[in-house]
C-alpha cells in the first residue's frame, strides 16, 4: 500500500518503532526507522586499512569493523564519512568515493546505508575523540585474513569491502 500513513509506538535516540497498513484487511506491519548509516573503508598509502574494535551490546562482544556512524540531523552521508573517520581512526578522508547506496533490510529497516572508500587521508584528529574504541590499522593481506577466519562479520561492511574490490579500488596485496 504506497504512500500509507505510519503510526509511532515507541521512540528513543537512536531508532522508532513505527507501523502501516500494509494489506486491504489493514493488517499493520511494524518496522524501525533508523538514521542513515555510513561506513568507509579507508587505506593509508602504506597499504593499511584503518579499523575499530568496540564493544557491541546487541552481540556482547568486540566487534572489528570499518569506521561507520549514523547520519546526523542536518548532515550529509559525506560530511559524517568524514567526522566517523575524524572521530574513531584520527583521519580525515579527501576524495570520497561513494562506493554504493542501498537499503541494508527492507522488510525491517527503512534507513540507507551508504558505503564509501578513501585512500587519500591525513591526520587530523577531532579534538575530542571517540571514546570505548580502539583504532587498528591492519595490511590489507591480514585483512582478508581476518575475513577468512570470520573475525570480521558485520555484513555492510563485508559488502564495503567486497564491493571495492569488484570496482578495482583495492590495491593488490
Amino acid at each position: 500500500m504506497p504512500d500509507s500513513p505510519s503510526d509511532q509506538h515507541f521512540e528513543t535516540p537512536w531508532l522508532k518503532l513505527l507501523s502501516r497498513p500494509f494489506n486491504a484487511n489493514g493488517d499493520r506491519y511494524h518496522f524501525l526507522s533508523l538514521q542513515d548509516y555510513i561506513c568507509l573503508l579507508a587505506i593509508l598509502d602504506d597499504k593499511e586499512i584503518l579499523l575499530v574494535k568496540q564493544y557491541r551490546a546487541a552481540i556482547d562482544r568486540v566487534s572489528l569493523e570499518l569506521p561507520a556512524g549514523l547520519v546526523e540531523k542536518d548532515e550529509t552521508p559525506e560530511q559524517c564519512a568524514i567526522r566517523e573517520c575524524r572521530e574513531e581512526t584520527g583521519y580525515e578522508p579527501k576524495d570520497l568515493e561513494l562506493i554504493f547506496k542501498g537499503r541494508v533490510d527492507p522488510g525491517r529497516l527503512d534507513n540507507h546505508l551508504w558505503a564509501y572508500f578513501s585512500n587519500s587521508l591525513s591526520w587530523n584528529p577531532m579534538p575530542k575523540p571517540e571514546e570505548d574504541l580502539i583504532c587498528v590499522k591492519m595490511s590489507l593481506s591480514d585483512f582478508q585474513a581476518s575475513i577468512d577466519r570470520g573475525e570480521f562479520s558485520s555484513i555492510p561492511h563485508l559488502l564495503t569491502w567486497f564491493w571495492a574490490k569488484e570496482k578495482g579500488l583495492i590495491p593488490k596485496f
